[in-house]
């Protein structure tokens, strides 16, 4: 036993915030800090995220999903970005949608980076490492 007390999580999925979603925000000591690392070229902290939890969504990852769940509350604060920056602009300009990647189909972009996994790991309880997470963003971000 681990000590903890089960959790179970709301149904609903994901909860959303009730404010207005802001862009990406640096947080100055934290941008300071890194900014100093030779291999760190921007650091961001994201403000306006959906909540993406163990077992949300009916994906069962109790144990092995953390860093998922991290990746998908990511992608949401782009989402809310992308938004925000078609409602500023709202001059009929080309749309870009972000959709928010299930735990499978991050699996599925990621087995097919071949310099991260050796085999596939769709379908598996595979642990992400942050590495992973940079990965899957700069594939599907730049």
């Amino acid at each position: 036993s681990t000590g903890f007390k089960d959790f179970s999580p709301p149904k609903s999925y994901p909860k959303k915030r009730n404010r207005e979603p802001s862009p990406w925000m640096p947080v100055p000591g934290l941008v300071l800090h890194y900014s100093r690392a030779r291999s760190v070229t921007k650091t961001f902290v994201a403000t306006s995220s959906d909540f993406y939890y163990y077992n949300c969504g009916g994906e069962v990852d109790r144990g092995w999903g953390c860093t998922y769940r991290v990746l998908q509350m990511m992608v949401s604060n782009i989402k809310y970005t992308v938004e925000k920056r078609c409602r500023e602009r709202s001059s009929g300009g080309s749309r870009r949608t972000v959709e928010i990647p299930t735990l499978r189909s991050i699996q599925t972009s990621l087995s097919e980076e071949k310099r991260l996994f050796t085999r596939s790991i769709v379908g598996t309880k595979e642990w992400l490492e942050p590495k992973h997470a940079v990965a899957y963003l700069t594939k599907h971000f730049g």
